[in-house]
């Protein structure tokens, strides 16, 4: 129908030369080839072979395939041969230029026993060096008394377990992990039946068996020195989570009981009279149910010394010309500082006799110490380290700690010593068939406050902690070169990482310091005592007492 004429026109929008696109079927999604899935995992592991650790763990939360590859051991060992293992081995004196990976005994040293081992998982391993290093780890509390003890609570670690005994408690052990911290107690009292209501047994010393066997793997002896003068060994059965009494040692009433040895079928004991005994537990080890028996104590030797100064260290160690005992204890030099030395007793063959003793001091060369031979007398040493000669070494003396040292931990062949001047000194031991010697102390740096405790292991790893504020510092000290700063550096530990940490879900986390939870803020109290200072492979573990009185194990977990 056409419009009527004169009726107004209405105005249209202008034409525009385009076309409307209507939407169309849902498409099909194009699949590209992967060249890289169609990769063998041969090849894949060589490509990631490539990668920093960083990546590795990222790679792992692409795909399955990925998390399998990227975990693989062969790639991690590598890993952990060219951060920890090839560095230190580059150091040492004529190594040359080392291959991208070796098994070589002489480049693993002291790690060549993780080359042999099978069933090593090797990330794990990485990240427990990696946090080491970086000083992150976890921290967890472990409450063992509400009151305080006198004398305080004596406390020891062996094999992830901790021991502690004191007159209130007893003898308890704790694991350092897993919700089920306890595992036994038993009362130091005397029953009825053991007739003498003659000692409150009051405890002293401490020592746990550090000898493991095929047979003993199921349990563990602890040995207890008590205020009388006697002893007691008892026995943990890890399979049943008890504890025995296995030996009363009653000598009468005598000086209290400071320090104590035990490895095996030896047990090494000093009084506050610095009375020396060592003993051997003769007859065989039977087996009888859960608790593995030990014979009689036969005492091999009695040493006495006036001339001694504290702190000292009680060592039983074995080497291939039969068991070593060590003593080591403070020196006092003319008017320049304290110095420490050693007495070293190796025993037969059979194990039931002296065969000789030595001795030997890390005072310098040129200087004098307070006492002009100081050592055990019932034995005289057939050799002597000393050296007496005239005129003065000041280079050499700078290295001798102005004060007492506060505390003494060996573990050879490193001897560290813990001193008021926010300091520790580590010294080198080298005992060998035709001589013993200490070499020239290096001092370390790196604390703020006055250190309370220290303790170094076999490998030369030491863990410090500071008197106020709960300064925790880990030491890799392995290698070091006398006068050189090699070794020197320490790490700060941290409840909660600072830095990058390899952590359980394959990736790298870092958080901040300061957003700590109420446990792991209440880590440094400036108001607790720390008495005791430990650690094995993976944690490190405090005894603290806190203002209150109550007692508690801080378990710093580097895992």
């Amino acid at each position: 129908m056409s419009k009527r004429s004169g009726s107004p026109i209405e105005p249209t929008a202008p034409e525009h030369n385009t076309t409307r696109i209507l939407p169309s079927a849902r498409q099909k999604r194009v699949r590209l080839p992967c060249h890289f899935q169609s990769l063998s995992d041969e090849l894949v592991l060589k490509v990631l072979s490539f990668l920093t650790t960083s990546d590795l763990t990222r790679c792992q939360q692409v795909c399955r395939r990925l998390q399998r590859i990227a975990g693989d051991d062969q790639v991690w060992r590598s890993a952990f041969y060219d951060r920890f293992v090839r560095p230190r081995a580059s150091s040492l004196p004529g190594s040359g230029p080392l291959p991208a990976y070796s098994s070589h005994p002489s480049i693993w040293s002291d790690n060549v026993g993780l080359v042999k081992t099978k069933n090593i998982h090797w990330k794990q391993l990485y990240k427990l060096r990696h946090n080491w290093n970086r000083g992150c780890c976890g921290v967890t509390e472990i409450g063992i008394s509400a009151a305080h003890s006198e004398p305080p609570l004596s406390v020891q670690m062996r094999r992830g377990i901790i021991f502690t005994v004191d007159s209130v408690t007893g003898l308890q052990a704790w694991r350092v992990e897993g919700a089920k911290n306890f595992i036994a107690r038993i009362s130091l009292q005397p029953t009825p039946q053991e007739g003498h209501p003659m000692d409150l047994r009051v405890p002293t010393a401490l020592a746990v068996d550090d000898y493991e066997d095929a047979i003993s793997k199921d349990t563990v002896n602890i040995a207890i020195g008590y205020e009388t003068g006697n002893f007691s060994v008892h026995q943990l059965s890890i399979r049943s989570s008890t504890i025995a009494l296995l030996h009363t040692q009653r000598v009468g009433t005598g000086p209290k009981i400071t320090a104590m040895a035990f490895s095996g079928s030896y047990l090494m004991t000093m009084n506050s009279q610095q009375d020396l005994l060592l003993y051997y537990f003769k007859s065989g080890r039977e087996q009888s149910q859960d608790t593995l028996q030990i014979g009689t104590p036969v005492i091999i030797t009695s040493l006495g010394s006036h001339t001694i100064w504290p702190p000292v260290s009680l060592s039983l160690r074995r080497s291939t010309h039969g068991m070593l005992a060590c003593i080591l204890y403070t020196v006092p030099t003319f008017n320049l500082g304290w110095s420490v030395a050693i007495q070293e007793l190796q025993l037969n063959l059979d194990g039931n006799s002296v065969q000789r003793s030595r001795i030997a001091s890390a005072v310098p060369q040129g200087l004098h110490p307070f006492i002009s031979n100081p050592t055990f007398e019932a034995i005289p040493p057939t050799e002597s380290s000393y050296a007496i000669a005239g005129g003065s070494n000041l280079e050499t003396a700078s290295h001798i700690p102005p004060s007492q040292p506060i505390s003494l931990s060996y573990a050879h062949p490193y001897l560290l010593t813990a001193n008021n001047d926010n300091t520790l000194t580590v010294y080198l031991v080298k005992s060998t068939n035709e001589s013993l010697e200490i070499a020239t102390g290096q001092q370390l740096f790196g604390h703020t406050s006055a250190v309370s405790s220290a303790h170094i292991g076999s490998r030369g790893r030491a863990v410090s902690i500071s008197a106020r504020g709960s300064e925790l510092r880990v030491w890799e000290l392995e290698g070091s070169i006398p006068g050189s700063r090699r070794g020197r550096e320490s790490v700060k530990v941290y409840p909660s990482p600072p830095h990058d940490s390899l952590t359980t879900s394959s990736h790298l986390n870092l958080v901040d310091p300061l957003s700590l939870s109420p446990l792991q803020a209440n880590w440094r109290d400036s108001t607790a005592l720390d008495r005791w200072l430990g650690f094995d492979d993976e944690k490190v573990v405090v005894h603290r007492e806190k203002e209150t009185g109550s007692q508690v194990l801080i378990v710093y977990d580097f895992s």
